[in-house]
């Protein structure tokens, strides 16, 4: 058991830093040639049709995954589960496909959108053939990591070798859709091992119980999509495509900075969920406090760093028709540390808890306030106006889940470390924007040079300032370097 959670856990480190360096290598060619109009309307035809397709699998990807999960220790039990909820799959998918792929095209006129549209909306058909809840609900996440990697590396490899010019939109489009289906069908191939040779689809297993018990998985997966993508929709209904273009470019990078955030959040979940199971509250109060001076660190490193060399990153980094994302990522420097709240307390506490009810509330207050935000600040602000409506929104979706659990938060010591870190952080970029106004080296030098410096003077203020942190960070590196020892022990027994 130990080894395969080690061996998943260094497979999601992997998938990780591959979401981190894949952005890094395509943004900067992609934006070369695909204008802000193209992108804003290939993103929103991406974000539409993701929603479509939650809706289209009815919850089938947790509740698949919980299902499976369930009847791991019985195979047949298992393979009927299986087969029950893939042919339900099939048929729920198909029955959104057809219409998506055709509405786009009548109501458009076989226009350069109708068809980006209807493009995207094949990412139903990959619905249909994902079959990744069945390896992760016998925690075979070496599969479906595998396979993620699979696709990005094929998508990486189209886009240098096919996209040419502005007029390849389309063909941008097909090359995630195509890589993904490709993706999917790939995990077929494992599913001989796990279910025999056995028939896995007929339309007798087409099972309306599924869809029954899948649905109210299906509804919180649905509201957080839905709140995520809000201000995408009205920037691009009021402000138009261009500027949808730059808001998803700013958005893409604000996220690929908080990957390491959420990975180190998904990893700390397992510890709270024993704690629960255990009724170890006060272990659980405490590693919820260290977890989260852990991750207020990094997320105030990240916001220090795009406030600091944000504007340089985007000079050299986008093309010149995105200039504009540098005053959104800007603002957006903030959406780091809003997030880490919300997940923090989404998966540290409320999840292991159980608590459904509050979830599913906070997240319907923030939706309707980020609704009304986007509807009075876009107008007069833009891509700005909906950055600030998804901020202020998270921060209360974050309030709501803080003060349903309030009896399990160490506040005291959580705010003292907050204290010290947020000093750090204020007087790192300080430093940092004075030494950028009287010492420059042009955008890529400034970005390397004093994103360097960034990360060690900010370090350094903590470490010096903060003894409880400075415990935390020993015990963590104790605790790494212990694991490796003990690691080759076990492996010099082996020999």
């Amino acid at each position: 058991m130990k080894n395969r959670i080690a061996k998943n856990y260094i497979y999601n480190l992997i998938y990780n830093a591959l979401n981190i360096i894949v952005p890094m290598i395509t943004v900067p060619y992609v934006t070369r040639i695909i204008l802000p109009a193209q992108m804003g309307m290939f993103s929103t035809a991406q974000s539409i049709f993701t929603i479509v397709t939650i809706a289209a699998q009815f919850g089938v990807l947790i509740y698949g995954t919980r299902s499976i999960a369930m009847a791991h220790e019985d195979k047949m039990v298992m393979l009927d589960r299986f087969r029950h909820i893939f042919s339900t799959q099939v048929f729920t998918t198909v029955l959104f496909l057809i219409p998506s792929i055709i509405l786009p095209l009548l109501i458009t006129g076989m226009s350069e959108v109708g068809w980006i549209y209807a493009v995207n909306a094949f990412l139903i058909l990959n619905a249909t053939v994902d079959i990744c809840w069945f390896y992760n609900g016998q925690e075979e996440f070496r599969i479906t990591i595998t396979r993620n990697i699979f696709v990005k590396i094929i998508a990486v490899a189209l886009i240098f070798i096919l996209v040419k010019s502005k007029d390849d939109i389309i063909i941008y489009s097909l090359i995630y859709i195509v890589a993904a289906f490709l993706g999917n069908l790939s995990m077929f191939f494992n599913l001989k091992k796990f279910a025999g040779t056995y028939r896995i689809f007929s339309i007798k297993w087409i099972d309306k119980e599924v869809i029954k018990e899948a649905v109210p998985f299906m509804i919180p997966l649905l509201l957080a999509m839905v709140f995520v993508e809000t201000g995408r929709f009205f920037v691009y209904g009021i402000a138009g495509e261009a500027v949808t273009g730059i808001y998803d470019q700013a958005l893409k990078v604000a996220r690929m900075l908080i990957i390491l955030t959420a990975a180190l959040v998904s990893v700390a979940s397992p510890r709270m969920s024993k704690c629960v199971g255990s009724k170890s509250y006060d272990k659980m109060r405490e590693y919820f406090a260290k977890i989260f001076s852990v991750l207020l660190f990094q997320t105030l490193l990240v916001a220090s760093g795009i406030i600091a060399v944000g504007n340089d990153f985007v000079s050299f980094f986008f093309g010149t028709e995105y200039a504009g994302v540098a005053p959104v990522l800007r603002v957006l420097s903030v959406y780091p540390i809003v997030f880490m709240l919300e997940q923090s307390v989404l998966v540290l506490l409320l999840r292991p808890l159980g608590r459904t009810k509050t979830m599913l509330t906070a997240i319907l207050i923030s939706l309707g306030l980020n609704i009304l935000l986007n509807i009075l600040l876009v107008p007069s602000m833009g891509a700005i106006g909906a950055v600030l409506a998804l901020i202020v929104s998270t921060i209360v979706n974050s309030a709501i889940q803080a003060l349903s659990c309030r009896e399990f938060i160490l506040w005291r010591p959580i705010l003292k470390n907050a204290m010290i870190i947020a000093f750090s952080a204020a007087l790192t970029t300080v430093l940092l924007l004075f030494a950028k106004s009287q010492f420059s080296f042009g955008a890529p030098a400034n970005f390397i040079i004093y994103g360097s410096v960034c990360i060690a003077l900010y370090s350094g203020i903590i470490l010096l300032i903060g003894k409880d942190i400075r415990g935390y960070a020993l015990q963590y590196t104790r605790s790494i370097v212990n694991r490796i020892k003990n690691k080759r022990k076990a492996d010099y027994k082996n020999d």
